[in-house]
C-alpha cells in the first residue's frame, strides 16, 4: 500500500516540500508457500522478501534467523509440490479434456513445470492458465481403450514430482433414455437425461438436432448418470434426435429416440373470473395442447412484479385445473387488484404471461373473531353462525371449510357478512385442527378458504342439567323398585287369593248340589255367587291402576 510520507519532532509535523511516498507491505499477505514468495512473478526484488524455514512463511531477513532464510536469489530449492485437487476427474477416452490441478509449490514460473502425466498418459500443459505455485492446466491426449484409470503425476524442475490421491477415469460415455419427448416449440423443456459416465469432461453439450439444449448443471440431479438440460425454441414443429459432446467426443441417443417439437399451448377460458388476494382458489383452464407442458402454473403480473401459482394438475390436451398464486402488492382500488393481469407460465412461452381475460383479483374475506370471553362461543340449535365482511367476493360456499377440533362443520349458506354451518350433533374433541389439544377444554373453531386458515375462537356445547337429570334417575330408581315390590306382593297375593277361591268353589259345588236338588231355589244359586265374582274383578283393577301410576 501506497501512503505519504509524514515526520514529526517534538509535536511539530516536518514540512514535505517534494512529496515522498512510502510502500507499506507484509511479505507473507498473497505468498503462502515459498515458490510464490519467491517467485519474480508475485514479489518484488526491492521488497527483500524471503522465506522462513523456521516459521514457514514469506518475511523479510530482519524477522528470520539468517541460517533459516532463503533470499529471493537463492539457487535453494523450496519444498516438494504437492497436489491437494484435481477437477474433473473423468473424461471422454479420445481425449481433450482440459485437467486443473491445483496444489502447493507448483514452480516458481511455469518453464519449471516439466511434464504431466494422467493414468501414465501425457496430458499437453497450458501455459496461459499457469498461476505461480498455486494452479496449471493441462489437456488430455487420446487413450487407446475406454476404462483407464490413474493418477495425476506433476513433475518440476530439480527431479521433485507430486502425485494426486486422486484417480483420473477415461471413459466411453453412453446415452440410454431421455424425458420428456415432447414440448413446445417455444422451448424451455426441461430434459432429463439418463446414461452411462454422461457427466464425463469438462465442456458438456446437448443438442436436438442443432438446436442447443442449455445444461442445468444442480448438484442433485448431476452425475455419471443423470443430467439436465433445456430446449431452445425452433422454428417449426418436428421430431429431432439427441446428441451431446463431451470435451468435442459426440454421442447419439438410442434409435427410435426423438424429442417432438409441438405447436405451442393455448388457453381458451378462466373459470371462475375472480381470486382473493391470498390465493389458493381452484380454476378449470380449458384450451389446446396442455400435455405438451411440463408443469403450467397460474400467474398474475403487473409492470415491474410477477406472482407465479403451484403447478397445475393437468387432465387432457385441453383441460387443466390451477390454484391462483397469492399477491402481496399492487394497488388497490376500493376492493379491486386493478394494475394485475392472469396469465400461465408454460416452459417459455411468452405468449401467455398475459392475457386479455376478463379476470379480477379482490381483497381477502374478513372473518370476524367469536365476540364472547375468550372468543368461547355457547352452541345453541342447529347452526353456527359466523360473521365478517367481503366473505363471498371470490368464494363459494362449497370452496370454504370449517372445523370444529378436527370434525367438519358442513357449510350451508354464504352470504357478504356471514357464513351458515352444522356443527357435529356430538361435542368433539378439545383440540385444534392439527390435533393438538387447547388449553381451555374446547375444540377450535377455524375457517379455510383458499390458502387462508383463520382462527374464529372456541365452541362450547350446552350441557344437560345435572339437577334435573338427577331427580330423573332417582325417580326412575324408585319407579322400578315400586315395581318390583307390586310384582313380588302380586304374586303372593294372587297365590294366597287363589287358595281362597278354591275353597270358595268347593263350597260353591256343594251348594250348587244342594241346589241342583231344589229346583225352586235356582234364582237364589245365582245370587249367591255374585259376590265372589265381583271381589275378583276389583282385586285386577286395583293392582293394574297401581302398575299404570309408575310407568
Amino acid at each position: 500500500m501506497i501512503v505519504p510520507l509524514s515526520i514529526k519532532m517534538n509535536g511539530n509535523y516536518i514540512d514535505d516540500i517534494h512529496g515522498y511516498k512510502v510502500t507499506l507491505y507484509d511479505c507473507s499477505i498473497g505468498r503462502r508457500d515459498c515458490s510464490q514468495c519467491l517467485s519474480e512473478l508475485t514479489t518484488r526484488l526491492p521488497l527483500q522478501c524471503g522465506w522462513c524455514k523456521r516459521s514457514s512463511s514469506c518475511e523479510v531477513k530482519e524477522l528470520c534467523t539468517s541460517d533459516e532464510w532463503l533470499p529471493y536469489e537463492t539457487t535453494e530449492s523450496c519444498d516438494d509440490p504437492v497436489i491437494t485437487e484435481v477437477w474433473p476427474l473423468s473424461g471422454p477416452y479420445e481425449g481433450n479434456t482440459e485437467l486443473l490441478v491445483r496444489g502447493n509449490n507448483l514452480g516458481k514460473r511455469f518453464s519449471d513445470i516439466v511434464r504431466i502425466e494422467v493414468g501414465g498418459l501425457p496430458c499437453t500443459l497450458i501455459e496461459a492458465s499457469y498461476s505461480v505455485s498455486k494452479s496449471v492446466r493441462c489437456t488430455t491426449t487420446k487413450s487407446e481403450v475406454p476404462n483407464v484409470l490413474g493418477n495425476v503425476v506433476l513433475h518440476i524442475i530439480q527431479a521433485k514430482s507430486a502425485r494426486s490421491s486422486q484417480d483420473f477415469t477415461y471413459t466411453d460415455p453412453t446415452i440410454h433414455d431421455f424425458t420428456p419427448q415432447v414440448g413446445p416449440k417455444s422451448g424451455g423443456t426441461t430434459v432429463t437425461i439418463t446414461g452411462e459416465f454422461i457427466d464425463a469432461g469438462r465442456n458438456i453439450t446437448a443438442n436436438f438436432d442443432g438446436f442447443a439444449c442449455l445444461m442445468k448443471r444442480e448438484q442433485d440431479v448431476w452425475n455419471e448418470t443423470t443430467v439436465r438440460c433445456k430446449t431452445s425454441s425452433v422454428n417449426t414443429t418436428s421430431s429431432a434426435k439427441l446428441s451431446m459432446h463431451f470435451d468435442g467426443a459426440e454421442r447419439l441417443a438410442p434409435d427410435g429416440k426423438v424429442f417432438k417439437y409441438t405447436e405451442d399451448p393455448t388457453v381458451k377460458s378462466i373459470n371462475p373470473s375472480r381470486s382473493m388476494q391470498s390465493g389458493g382458489r381452484q380454476y378449470n383452464v380449458t384450451g389446446t395442447m396442455f400435455t405438451a407442458v411440463q408443469e403450467p402454473r397460474m400467474v398474475f403480473s403487473s409492470e415491474d412484479e410477477i406472482f407465479v401459482g403451484r403447478s397445475c394438475q393437468v387432465y387432457s390436451q385441453s383441460f387443466m385445473q390451477c390454484l391462483s398464486p397469492a399477491v402481496y402488492s399492487g394497488s388497490l382500488a376500493g376492493s379491486e387488484y386493478n394494475d394485475f393481469t392472469v396469465g400461465f407460465l408454460m416452459d417459455a412461452v411468452e405468449d401467455l404471461l398475459q392475457l386479455d381475460l376478463d379476470f379480477t383479483i379482490v381483497s381477502d374475506p374478513v372473518y370476524y373473531e367469536f365476540s364472547e370471553e375468550g372468543n368461547i362461543k355457547e352452541q345453541r340449535g342447529k347452526q353456527l353462525n359466523i360473521r365478517g365482511s367481503d366473505l363471498n367476493l371470490a368464494c363459494t360456499a362449497e370452496e370454504v371449510h370449517v372445523t370444529v377440533g378436527q370434525d367438519e362443520c358442513r357449510v350451508e349458506s354464504l352470504s357478504d357478512v356471514q357464513l351458515n354451518c352444522v356443527p357435529p350433533e356430538e361435542e368433539p374433541a378439545a383440540v385444534n385442527k392439527t390435533g393438538s389439544r387447547t388449553r381451555n377444554g374446547y375444540p377450535e373453531v377455524r375457517v379455510e378458504v383458499g390458502y387462508l386458515s383463520l382462527y374464529i375462537g372456541y365452541l362450547k356445547y350446552q350441557k344437560a342439567d345435572t339437577q334435573t337429570t338427577t331427580a330423573i334417575v332417582v325417580v326412575s330408581i324408585i319407579c322400578l323398585l315400586l315395581g318390583i315390590v307390586v310384582t313380588i306382593g302380586l304374586g303372593v297375593i294372587l297365590k294366597n287369593r287363589l287358595k281362597y277361591l278354591d275353597r270358595r268353589a268347593d263350597l260353591a259345588k256343594d251348594i250348587l248340589t244342594t241346589m241342583e236338588m231344589k229346583e225352586r231355589n235356582r234364582g237364589k244359586f245365582v245370587c249367591h255367587l255374585l259376590p265372589y265374582l265381583k271381589g275378583s274383578v276389583n282385586f285386577i283393577f286395583i293392582v293394574s291402576s297401581s302398575l299404570l301410576l309408575c310407568f
